[in-house]
C-alpha cells in the first residue's frame, strides 16, 4: 500500500474515533446535568409537600 493511502486512513481513523469521543463525552455531561436537576427539583418540592 501505498504511504500516502496509509496515513489517509489513519487520519481518518483517528477523526472517527476523536468525533466519537467528544459525542460521548457530551452525551454523559447533559445526562448528568438533567438528573442533577431531576434531583434538584425533587428535593426543593419534597420539602413542600411533593
Amino acid at each position: 500500500m501505498d504511504q500516502k493511502y496509509r496515513d489517509a486512513v489513519e487520519l481518518i481513523k483517528t477523526a472517527i474515533l476523536q468525533s466519537q469521543y467528544e459525542a460521548a463525552k457530551n452525551v454523559n455531561a447533559n445526562q448528568l446535568m438533567l438528573y442533577f436537576g431531576i434531583g434538584k427539583y425533587i428535593s426543593l418540592n419534597s420539602r413542600n409537600g411533593f
